[in-house]
């Protein structure tokens, strides 16, 4: 899936403070994409979105380790979608934030161990 362009308001940035917030979050098909959409939201439902941010360097030889997040339905346990690929903190903030709003305002928890910026 990939994130389908959002009208921003001034500057950009900082799209969190600047887009325009009258238009609702939508995602369109993208095989090669990073974002893979299982389940629609359910109205009512309350999600929660963990991501593990990976420091994409190789362990001992083998392959750097990728980002990840999912989205759970608190509801019914079921993961609703993932976020994975090499992608560095800065720009993992702006999809959260986006799945976030998608997912009924989930709530995000983000793993903070050897991160050099908040999220």
């Amino acid at each position: 899936m990939m994130i389908e362009e959002i009208p921003v308001i001034g500057r950009l940035g900082r799209p969190d403070l600047y887009r325009d917030w009258s238009m609702k979050v939508k995602f369109i098909n993208d095989p090669g994409g990073f974002l893979h959409i299982y389940r629609k939201p359910i109205k009512d439902h309350r999600y929660s979105i963990g991501t593990d941010m990976a420091t994409g360097e190789a362990v001992e030889g083998g392959d750097p380790d990728e980002s990840v997040s999912i989205v759970i339905d608190c509801e019914t346990g079921d993961q609703s979608a993932v976020i994975s690929g090499f992608i560095n903190e800065e720009m993992m903030v702006e999809p959260l934030l986006l799945l976030s709003e998608y997912y009924n305002w989930a709530y995000n928890v983000c793993e903070d161990a050897f991160a050099n910026f908040l999220l």
